[in-house]
Order: C-alpha cells, then sequence, then structure tokens
C-alpha cells in the first residue's frame, strides 16, 4: 500500500512577490528570456507594494510605474529593460497604460511610463488551426510611432 504524503503549509517570512504556478508553467513564460523573466518578478514586487499602500490584493487593479533609474538600481540596462518590457508586453504578462516621456504640460518635465499586470499570458502560443496567437492580433504595439497630420 503506497504511504499517502501530506503537505504542511509553508510559512513564508517577510514580503514576497508570488508567481502562480500557473504563470510558471504557460508556454508564454517559459518562451521569456532571462532578463524579461527576471524583470517580471521585479514587476510583480513593485505591483504587490503598491496594491498594499492602496489597500488592494487584485493584481490587475493596480497600476504602476517602474522607471528606468529604477531598472539601472536593478541591473538592466537601458536597451536591456526597454526590450524586456517589450517582451513582457508582447506575451501579455502587463499592460501598458501610459507611455511616459516628455510632457508638454504646465509642469513641464517628464512623466513616468505606467503599466498594469494582465493575464493575456494565459492566450499566448499556439492557437486552434495552426495559428500563432499573440497580443498583436486585437492591439495595437503602445511604442508605434503615430505620424502627426
Amino acid at each position: 500500500m503506497k504511504k499517502k504524503t501530506h503537505y504542511r503549509p509553508m510559512h513564508i517570512q517577510g514580503a514576497f512577490a508570488p508567481i502562480l504556478f500557473a504563470e510558471l508553467d504557460s508556454y508564454a513564460f517559459q518562451s521569456l528570456t532571462g532578463n524579461s523573466s527576471k524583470l517580471f518578478i521585479y514587476l510583480k514586487r513593485t505591483c504587490r507594494t503598491v496594491g498594499v499602500k492602496l489597500g488592494t490584493s487584485r493584481e490587475c487593479d493596480v497600476i504602476f510605474d517602474f522607471t528606468y533609474a529604477e531598472a539601472k538600481r536593478r541591473g538592466f540596462s537601458a536597451k536591456t529593460f526597454l526590450r524586456g518590457i517589450k517582451e513582457l508586453w508582447l506575451k501579455g504578462f502587463i499592460g501598458v497604460v501610459k507611455i511616459g516621456g516628455l510632457t508638454f504640460s504646465e509642469q513641464g518635465g517628464r512623466c513616468n511610463s505606467k503599466y498594469q499586470l494582465t493575464a493575456y499570458w494565459q492566450t499566448y502560443g499556439p492557437g486552434g488551426n495552426g495559428r500563432w496567437l499573440d497580443r498583436t492580433r486585437f492591439e495595437k504595439d503602445p511604442w508605434a510611432i503615430l505620424s502627426e497630420p
């Protein structure tokens, strides 16, 4: 007779950024580059921190920013950070609420890009009828430069 294994709940001390098993096992996560998966963990951490301050437990409700300066402190070059953000957007892990940069408001100066975690990663990968499914099928690339009239 085979003995049943009983798992005890792990007691986690301190703050943490949970990554769901479904996220880890998804085709989208497994196809991420190493830097993009590392960046995703930092974005989840930032989202969770902002969510706790706002009093919400739903990640998809939290809008947060993650600056180039913060990315540099975490070991990312500007080029690697932008490439990682674009890959995470394409594979459905984040949504870009607002692209930052120079503003032409009364305050002037720069504003930070705003991000939001999404669950579109669940639809990334090979779909039915041999069609490849990715985000660009139903959403415009937020980094596309729009021509001015």
